[in-house]
């Protein structure tokens, strides 16, 4: 599997601007998953700028009012657009490019039940989900909380997979 992520297994991607994320998610559509993306940024943007291919599905997560956005503060909507992209089939990956977004809609505490429930919803399936975080918008406590929920942190400065809990996520 694509640099050694496991199914079943939620991950951070530490990076600046999503890159990495999307790179692995695309080696995760070349081995076969169909995927699901929440993004900050508009479907036709991100399929332009990411090169996606046919299939990939968008939902865009933003405070502007358009045909099948979703505002930030609406947890539980994303929730549910995940868990029907998830019912129509096994091998997916699903990646979540609103952390911020997110953080600043709601209170930590709904950002992270919301977190902590798709990755224990993941244990049982065969599904990856990728977080793209820049940990350095992110308040330390916050990212250590995260960082337990994770099989593993991918760093673009690296492109290596760290071991969480501890320690700083390295960084350039």
């Amino acid at each position: 599997m694509a640099r050694g992520l496991e199914p079943g297994r939620m991950y951070l991607v530490d990076e600046e601007r999503p890159g990495l994320s999307f790179s692995l998610l695309k080696e995760l559509v070349q081995e076969g998953r169909r995927a699901l993306i929440l993004s900050s940024e508009p479907p036709e943007m991100v399929r332009r700028a990411h090169s996606l291919p046919e299939g990939v599905e968008l939902v865009w997560v933003t405070e502007v009012s358009s045909p099948g956005a979703l505002k930030p503060s609406m947890v539980d909507h994303m929730n549910a657009a995940r868990e029907r992209f998830l019912a129509m089939g096994e091998r997916s990956a699903v990646l979540l490019d609103v952390f911020n977004q997110l953080v600043c809609a709601n209170d930590f505490s709904t950002v992270f039940k919301f977190l902590n429930y798709i990755r224990d919803d993941t244990l049982g399936r065969d599904s990856v989900v990728l977080v793209s975080i820049d940990s350095m918008a992110v308040d330390v406590r916050h990212l250590r909380m995260v960082r337990r929920l994770v099989a593993g942190v991918l760093s673009e400065s690296s492109g290596a997979q760290d071991a969480p809990p501890g320690g700083p996520i390295p960084r350039s």
